[in-house]
């Protein structure tokens, strides 16, 4: 059966994963770490499981229910010894469209005997999709000039095991 093809704004959400480490001398107890961010975006979120894994997924990063600016980490060991470590699941910074940013992500680590702070700066640069058009303009027009930001829009199948059908990945890095 030929499918119609649909086509849907392809969100532009940063995507990154934080790798914790416990680089002292003494182990970290009964901890959670507190990640604010500050700069100019829309929100931050991290991984949420769909109708298919809701049962076995689990997520090492948490949301406020009141907050679109901060997250938190709480960690499945409660434990993390000298030398060890773990990484987060996805975390993603969703910017403004077209915009280059500087976000600054505070972190703050909260234990039973110990406790820590930081900053991390998150730079975002947009990557563009350039479209070749050819356009015929009279000359009265040629003097004005305009610059038009969008979404890319990108194929996604009717039916929600496929998902999107392009080759392009959210996630990447550099």
């Amino acid at each position: 059966m030929m499918g119609i093809d649909r086509y849907v704004d392809w969100e532009q959400y940063c995507w990154f994963a934080l790798t914790i480490n416990n680089v002292g001398k003494k182990v970290i107890e009964d901890y959670k770490i507190e990640l604010d961010f500050d700069g100019e975006f829309q929100e931050v979120g991290t991984e949420q499981s769909d109708v298919f894994n809701y049962k076995t997924f689990k997520n090492n990063v948490k949301t406020y229910s009141n907050s679109a600016r901060s997250l938190f980490i709480k960690p499945d060991e409660l434990v993390l010894v000298p030398s060890d470590g773990f990484m987060t699941k996805g975390i993603y910074v969703k910017p403004n469209i077209g915009l280059e940013s500087i976000i600054k992500l505070k972190w703050k680590l909260l234990s039973r005997d110990f406790e820590d702070n930081g900053e991390l700066i998150i730079s975002i640069v947009p990557r563009y999709l350039i479209e070749k058009r050819t356009e015929y303009l009279s000359l009265e027009l040629l003097d004005e000039q305009t610059e038009e930001i969008s979404l890319i829009q990108r194929k996604q199948s009717l039916n929600p095991m496929d998902g999107f059908s392009d080759d392009i990945s959210d996630l990447v890095f550099e």
